[in-house]
């Protein structure tokens, strides 16, 4: 990470792009100052973001005397980090109630450190794939289900990870939409017929 300075953010961004020898496409930033004359910014890649969110995990990890190994991929937008610790059971939590609190902490802190949201998925031995796998198959009979009935079911509240799971498992499905509708940890999804 590199502070860059320039007239406009054009400018700096073209002198970060050049001194880091990169497509402007590929930089990251966030703007540090900016007045009527210059424009300063912090120049980063998405892998910094990734190494920070090791960094941040091993530490919370090690606090609670937890051996931990970490494993990291960028793919589709999405920042997937696998957790191997000796201890599994404990930081997934009933219902994966902990992991999904992990996951959020994380999302803040990159947040709080880049002035940016990133789409970050943590996973603990494989317990997110085997749940998306349940929740395809589940909504997959409820898909069915709507459309025979040509009604609408909406599922309980659930992570936003889970519910693009789910819509994307019913896009290509005849005669059914789905939405996510509500607020906050309330948010849900309906899956509804829709005439074409």
């Amino acid at each position: 990470m590199s502070l860059y300075k320039g007239k406009d953010l054009n400018e700096a961004l073209d002198k970060a792009a050049d001194a880091e020898n990169v497509d402007i496409k590929y930089l990251q930033y966030r703007i540090i100052s900016e007045t009527e004359n210059e424009v300063e910014i912090e120049a980063y890649f998405v892998a910094d973001v990734v190494d920070y969110v090791k960094e941040y995990l091993t530490k919370i990890l090690n606090n609670m005397n937890l051996n931990v190994e970490l494993t990291s991929k960028y793919e589709g937008e999405v920042i997937n980090i696998n957790i191997k610790t000796d201890h599994d059971a404990v930081l997934i939590g009933k219902g994966g109630r902990t992991l999904q609190s992990l996951n959020e902490l994380v999302r803040v802190a990159i947040h709080n450190r880049y002035n940016k949201h990133y789409k970050i998925l943590l996973d603990i031995g494989e317990y997110k794939e085997e749940k998306y796998e349940k929740l395809i198959q589940m909504a997959r009979k409820y898909a069915k289900e709507v459309q025979q009935t040509k009604g609408k079911i909406t599922l309980k509240p659930m992570p936003s990870d889970e519910r693009r799971i789910i819509h994307g498992a019913l896009t290509n499905y005849h005669n059914i939409k789905t939405e996510s509708v509500g607020q906050g940890k309330d948010r849900r999804l309906t899956i509804y017929y829709v005439e074409e």
